[in-house]
């Protein structure tokens, strides 16, 4: 599993009041999509629309480890999930989960805006919920490159990278970030889309309103928040002059890859 953000709060509750997993939703997406059988929770990093929910998922799927920085795990900690539930990530070291080889990557999370100015600032205490939607900081972030049967898949959640980190990484499908794409320079749009789109299926993620319950079919951020449709266009376009497919997914559900390799782009 990516992160752990399933009881999405919404906008005024994040706002001005303090805000906290929901334990019964999680128990129904657990069910739902058979969440039972998680090994590894990989988290890219701390801000509350990413890890709000780590805490209480590692209490329902207690045969699970949370992976993450030190900032992703206090808020796992401040839960009073297990401490051998709890690995710090660590950098460029494949881990094995099944038959799954799972290997963190240092990233850069998306340029700062007014409501999430504290990129670097870690979470140097357990963190205990309730709290405001401000005191989870970043923390670092990471994206996560997953192999499989013969398949490369690379996570990448926020809309920014390293120079030169992911150079002469080849993946078969990308989970690209594109939120605030479109409210940055050509340059920078440029610069993100040359360093990421190589591989054979890129699946736009962090586009959608996060302010909506999970249950409700999905739909873009509000302008105010975000250009979402014009962001997509970008990537469609990028996408299109590098012969990469993507998928678009609308619905939170499974989603089987070996056909959307396999399709014609």
């Amino acid at each position: 599993m990516i992160d752990g953000f399933f009881s999405r709060p919404s906008i005024g509750q994040v706002l001005f009041t303090k805000i906290q997993s929901q334990p019964k939703i999680l128990k129904q997406v657990i069910a739902q999509c058979q969440l039972q059988r998680t090994q590894a929770i990989l988290v890219t990093h701390s801000h509350y629309d990413h890890a709000l929910d780590i805490a209480e998922l590692g209490k329902q799927l207690p045969n699970s480890k949370i992976i993450g920085s030190n900032s992703s795990l206090n808020i796992a900690r401040g839960g009073h999930v297990a401490e051998q539930q709890l690995l710090p990530v660590q950098p460029f070291k494949p881990m094995l989960f099944g038959q799954f080889k799972i290997t963190a990557i240092p990233s850069q999370h998306t340029p700062p805006t007014a409501v999430n100015n504290d990129l670097g600032e870690e979470i140097t205490q357990p963190l205990q919920l309730p709290a405001r939607f401000s005191a989870f900081k970043e923390g670092h972030s990471f994206d996560y490159l997953i192999e499989h049967s013969g398949q490369r898949i690379l996570v990448k959640a926020s809309t920014d990278a390293i120079p030169d980190q992911l150079k002469n990484l080849k993946v078969d499908i990308l989970f690209l970030g594109i939120a605030q794409l479109s409210r940055q320079s050509e340059g920078f749009q440029q610069n993100y889309l040359d360093q990421t789109l190589k591989p054979k299926v890129v699946m736009p993620i962090h586009w959608d309103n996060f302010f909506k319950p999970i249950d409700q079919p999905l739909e873009f951020l509000p302008y105010l928040a975000d250009h979402t449709e014009q962001s997509l266009n970008i990537l469609i376009q990028a996408a299109e002059q590098q012969h990469t497919r993507l998928v678009l997914l609308s619905q939170p559900v499974s989603y089987p890859l070996d056909p959307a390799l396999q399709s014609d782009r």
